[in-house]
């Protein structure tokens, strides 16, 4: 819906003295509408357009995908409007046969969407800003999602703000509903801490109207309600927020603070659903970059801000939180390997890690009121006193399940590396003992602190149509008692029939 928005907290690309800097230049553009309270999904596509704007002019793309909406809701359809833009044509009419072709493929003998053309010539004037000097009104909606709640539960945990109306400036109406939706989630973490939520996991989303708004709500809720999830609503609206001036910089634009400097460098937020989309990556996961301090570890390894981080050492990254969990279990001056999805595609970078330091001094209302997501360097020693693994060793043709003891790893075997290395052996010793047709697997290693705090999961998977499942997993925890609650949640899952299985030897 929103796509190329990741430009929004860089609103000087959207000032007017910006845009008179640029000449426009013709570019082609494609639209689409995507329906996901459908099964298969629903997907209606433009023919390639010629936008006489330049390309990265979000405003103006937006205001197409809104026109496009517009028409597509009068042939009954609804969902989440898109529009891409290229600077050719052949590129355009190369991106549509790719989602075209993405949405026609079938899983598990189901067809995912139904793709529709639509014949669609967009209004002359439908580029120009409406009403510009005026206020213009946005919808929004705040939420966040725990796939495990504390208890161990099997229910998963949905709350809601429901859908909210609040003003924006109508020259830089969608920059604004996107600074403004970031201001709103800030404010929402603390609805997400009282319901038991882990504050980073809370998202708002913006939208043009109040349609769009309730049908999103609507999807989201049906979606989740198909997982056995807890929803509730909240009679919960922000603070009145001052509407952000196209002069004054957004938060992102603003000196660095010195707490920020001499650590890894990197501000950074939760990737809701619309900045997924918006940014290609498609589902949320990753953490946001707001700002990169200059000098940093994090600039010098080539992060950049709007950059989403997907992985660091070998470790998917789920949730802000889990870039400074992930930091601070690796020793100082080891070079992790770290992946970005930046303008569609995803980079490989290096990131030193540096040193733990003291934290700066801040401000007083600085530290009553932190900036969610700072990365401060080390929050955890870089070598932890204790870590508890678990592992488990599954195949379903013929049936077979093994499980380890709870063993107590050396002292730094947090490294990503060394926790591939011990489930592969581990994989490994149970297809010596246990002959039979065995799959080779490559294992991948991820933090889970959003699910369970501080913990690590290493996982090697594949499915063959004739050979069944086979799959290995690894969890580790920095405390004995959170890594035997895990291993009850997996004895209430095979009701107890896991075969003993020892660690091989070193």
């Amino acid at each position: 819906m929103y796509r190329l928005a990741v430009l929004a907290f860089a609103a000087l690309w959207l000032s007017p003295w910006c845009a008179a800097a640029q000449s426009p230049a013709t570019g082609y553009a494609l639209c689409t509408l995507t329906d996901i309270g459908h099964t298969p999904v629903r997907i209606w596509a433009s023919p390639v357009l010629e936008f006489d704007a330049p390309t990265y002019d979000v405003e103006a793309l937006n205001r197409l995908a809104g026109a496009f909406h517009r028409h597509v809701a009068g042939l009954g359809g609804a969902g989440d409007k898109n529009c891409v833009a290229t600077n050719t044509r052949s590129e355009a009419e190369t991106l549509r046969q790719e989602q075209r072709a993405l949405w026609d493929k079938r899983a598990f003998f189901v067809k995912v969407g139904n793709w529709h053309d639509v014949p669609w010539t967009p209004p002359a004037d439908v580029l120009a800003a409406r009403n510009p000097g005026q206020a213009q009104a946005r919808y929004f909606r705040c939420y966040a999602t725990m796939t495990d709640v504390p208890g161990r539960v099997d229910r998963a945990w949905t709350v809601s703000s429901g859908v909210f109306e609040k003003p924006v400036p109508g020259d830089r109406a969608l920059a604004a509903a996107l600074e403004q939706a970031h201001s709103y989630g800030e404010e929402f973490r603390a609805v997400a801490q009282a319901a038991g939520i882990p504050a980073e996991l809370s998202s708002c989303s913006p939208y043009d109207t109040r349609a769009e708004a309730d049908k999103a709500e609507q999807d989201y809720r049906r979606l989740i309600g198909g997982f056995n999830t807890k929803y509730s609503l909240v009679a919960w609206v922000p603070g009145d927020h001052a509407m952000p001036s196209p002069a004054t910089p957004p938060p992102a634009a603003q000196t660095v603070d010195a707490a920020v400097r001499p650590m890894v460098g990197l501000r950074i937020g939760t990737v809701g659903a619309e900045l997924a989309q918006a940014s290609g990556l498609g589902a949320p996961r990753g953490a946001w970059v707001i700002e990169v301090a200059d000098g940093s570890p994090a600039r010098q390894g080539g992060v950049e801000a709007m950059d989403i981080v997907l992985e660091i050492a070998g470790q998917a990254v789920a949730a802000p939180g889990d870039v400074t969990a992930i930091i601070g279990r690796l020793r100082p001056g080891f070079e992790a390997p770290v992946q970005v999805w930046r303008a569609g595609v995803v980079r490989e970078l290096k990131l030193i890690v540096p040193a733990p330091q003291a934290a700066t001094p801040v401000k007083p209302d600085m530290a009553a009121s932190p900036t969610p997501g700072t990365v401060r360097g080390h929050v955890a020693p870089a070598n932890p006193a204790a870590l508890y693994c678990l592992g488990s060793v599954q195949r379903s043709k013929p049936p077979l399940l093994l499980r380890t003891p709870i063993r107590q790893q050396a002292t730094g075997d947090a490294n990503p590396t060394v926790l591939r290395e011990t489930l592969a052996s581990l994989y490994a010793a149970a297809r010596q003992a246990y002959p039979g047709e065995w799959h080779d697997q490559e294992v991948k290693c991820q933090a889970t602190s959003n699910m369970f705090p501080g913990e690590t999961m290493c996982i090697a998977f594949s499915s063959k149509h004739f050979g069944g499942t086979q799959s290995a997993v690894l969890f580790c925890n920095a405390t004995r008692e959170q890594i035997e609650a895990r291993s009850r949640d997996m004895d209430k899952v095979d009701g107890g029939t896991a075969q003993a299985f020892d660690w091989p030897s070193s």
